[in-house]
């Protein structure tokens, strides 16, 4: 039976927004896209993340919670079966094509990596940031460290 680890989003995420409009006194004008599309990145997380370093599981689960970055599991496929946290996409760093899966992986995104205890995860972080996979952070502890429920 797979096991798989659940992550619990505040239900606050799991509302849509609709519109957003400039609000000032004086100020009849609506927001252009830009200015919304800044405030909706500038308010999914307070917090400020050191790209390319391991962080312990406050920091991985706010960054995880209120970022939606690929979840990278870089276990064994059989150690990923026994079981994984929700949406986590198995790329095994000690795979000889590694270098190749991550490279079919877009700059642009962000990456939330994990493997067992945290070392693994520490090597395949080095080679993604290699890569130009920039905006990683890796879990202090592996999936050890991860404190969620498991089915």
């Amino acid at each position: 039976m797979q096991k798989i680890f659940r992550l619990r989003l505040p239900a606050a995420l799991l509302i849509p927004i609709v519109s957003l409009t400039a609000c000032s006194s004086g100020d009849s004008t609506p927001a252009t896209s830009a200015t919304s599309e800044a405030a909706v990145s500038s308010s999914s997380s307070s917090q400020n993340y050191n790209w390319g370093e391991h962080v312990d599981l406050s920091q991985f689960k706010d960054f995880v919670e209120n970022n939606s970055p690929v979840i990278v599991d870089v276990r064994t496929p059989g150690e990923y079966q026994s079981g994984h946290l929700p949406g986590a996409i198995n790329i095994d760093v000690s795979n000889s094509d590694f270098q190749k899966q991550i490279s079919d992986l877009s700059p642009d995104k962000q990456y939330a990596i994990y493997c067992r205890s945290g070392n693994r995860s520490r090597s395949a972080q080095a080679q993604m940031v290699k890569a130009g996979l920039e905006q990683t952070l890796a879990l202090e502890g592996g999936i050890g460290a991860w404190d969620g429920e498991i089915e």
